[in-house]
């Protein structure tokens, strides 16, 4: 049994997966968020597809949202979320190794809507990294999964 690549500390098997499977549907916006974080570690560019807000059409970006899944998703800090009856928001920090193997991170804060019983990701405002990277303590585990001190790896 795997942990789940969300970072949630449960096995994957009983977080994501029942989503990405189309078991059921994710009942927060955090938990969209790291259901499409898990996606895309994993590479299922259908279920991120599939979990844009309709109206965006987002199989049009469908390429692009592939490349992302080529990246090495290392490690999903959830800031804070909030839900209301069909809106909600995601404050988060998601660490990757770059394609020159450089840790990199998106940070953003998520709009999600609800529509027909099911949450899905609208859009975001990004946060530049350059402020993550001073908010990060030096004395962290580096986000690389590393195990040792952010500042004794990739800060």
């Amino acid at each position: 049994m795997s942990l789940c690549p969300c970072c949630s500390g449960l096995a994957y098997d009983h977080c994501c997966q029942p989503y990405h499977q189309r078991q059921q549907y994710a009942p927060t916006p955090e938990a969209l968020m790291r259901s499409r974080f898990s996606a895309y570690a994993i590479g299922l560019v259908d279920y991120i597809v599939e979990t844009y807000a309709p109206k965006l059409n987002a199989a049009q970006f469908r390429n692009d949202i592939a490349d992302g899944t080529q990246l090495q998703w290392r490690l999903l800090e959830v800031i804070s979320s909030d839900a209301k009856e069909n809106s909600g928001t995601v404050n988060f920090v998601a660490w990757f190794m770059d394609e020159q193997g450089q840790l990199a991170c998106l940070a953003e804060h998520s709009r999600f809507i609800k529509e027909g019983g099911q949450w899905y990701y609208l859009d975001g405002e990004q946060r530049h990294p350059d402020t993550v990277y001073r908010q990060r303590g030096r004395n962290t585990p580096c986000p690389c999964l590393s195990g040792k001190k952010f500042k004794q790896c990739c800060a």
